[in-house]
């Protein structure tokens, strides 16, 4: 009988598309950002696995055991920034008929894996989803999802929670578990995830988390931690203009001087599609304005099927100056 899997790779996914590059001011000292558009991406077909080096490969190495067909998606995956080779994985996996998240740890850089469920009924809410990880600079891992109690139905109650791991990713204690949504059970919370603080200044190991707040007022939603994951702040919203149609998919990221990014897609109708960004330049605690920085013209249209473009950023250091690479997919 064959299985699902989940592998850890090193590639680009053929929907994956490095769309643009936002890098510190040109100062190299403000904590300004300008975004450079970059040019059509290289047709899938004609990529490298590896552009540096198209005679090296890599192996896959397969992460979950169980033997079920079940459908495992949506990865996330982080690295301890004092043991490289403590590696931490999350997904979703169906291996329970409903929708669970599942992680897997390894302790020699990937090579091989052990795997478990979250514990499960957070909050009174059997079923997970939308799983991201990061550690912190103490190799603390943490984990940003969503629980809720209709994974088919038309109307779902639920929560953003974040689960915290002091052990290398081995487990994840329910009674460190903590809600971030302001529990108004009206709209729906989605697609949460977490970046951490590993600057050297008073934000180090400050927790972020943004994520959607839909069905009938569409916002960003974004909350911190500044104490390792014990309490949360009240939740802010980061987006302005509440009459937007149509925002999803926001992702923090944090440059080496402590600013904070948040990049998300956003619709006011078809004709006007964006890809935004904000930033905070006091940990987290207040947002500028909403600026557009990628206009988008089309969806794209898959066998009948509306694919929307979801931002990724992450934010690469390279003193004295930083760059911070978007990607859509």
């Amino acid at each position: 009988m064959s299985t699902t899997s989940i592998c850890v790779i090193l590639s680009l996914s053929a929907l994956l598309h490095i769309t643009g590059v936002f890098a510190q001011s040109p100062d190299g000292i403000s904590g300004g950002a300008y975004f450079h558009t970059l040019p059509p991406a290289i047709p899938p077909a004609t990529k490298e696995l590896n552009p540096r080096n198209p005679f090296v490969t890599f192996q896959n190495v397969k992460v979950n055991h169980d033997l079920t067909t079940s459908k495992q998606v949506e990865v996330s995956v982080d690295v301890s920034p004092i043991d490289p080779n403590r590696v931490v994985a999350t997904w979703v996996s169906y291996q329970t008929g409903q929708p669970r998240v599942a992680y897997g740890y390894s302790s020699d850089g990937g090579s091989t894996w052990s795997d478990a469920l979250l514990p499960g009924n957070i909050g009174g809410f059997p079923y997970q989803s939308d799983p991201s990880v990061s550690a912190d600079k103490l190799g603390n891992f943490f984990i940003a999802f969503i629980s809720f109690d209709n994974p088919s139905g038309n109307t779902y109650f639920g929560g953003v929670w974040v689960a915290k791991s002091t052990n290398g990713g081995v487990t994840w204690p329910d009674t460190s578990m903590k809600r971030l949504d302001p529990q108004d059970d009206i709209t729906f919370d989605d697609k949460p995830y977490i970046a951490i603080s590993k600057t050297n200044d008073t934000t180090a190991n400050y927790i972020y988390v943004a994520w959607d707040h839909i069905w009938g007022i569409n916002q960003i939603h974004f909350s911190r931690s500044t104490n390792g994951g014990l309490t949360f702040s009240t939740t802010p919203k980061i987006v302005s203009d509440e009459n937007r149609w149509y925002q999803l998919g926001a992702m923090p990221a944090v440059g080496p001087d402590g600013t904070v990014y948040v990049v998300w897609y956003y619709g006011f109708d078809y004709a006007i599609r964006n890809i935004m960004l904000d930033k905070s330049t006091n940990g987290g605690y207040s947002f500028g304005t909403d600026t557009p920085i990628l206009g988008m013209h089309q969806f794209y249209n898959v066998s009948g099927a509306i694919i929307f473009l979801h931002p990724r950023a992450t934010i690469f250091p390279t003193p004295p100056r930083w760059f911070g690479y978007l990607a859509t997919v």
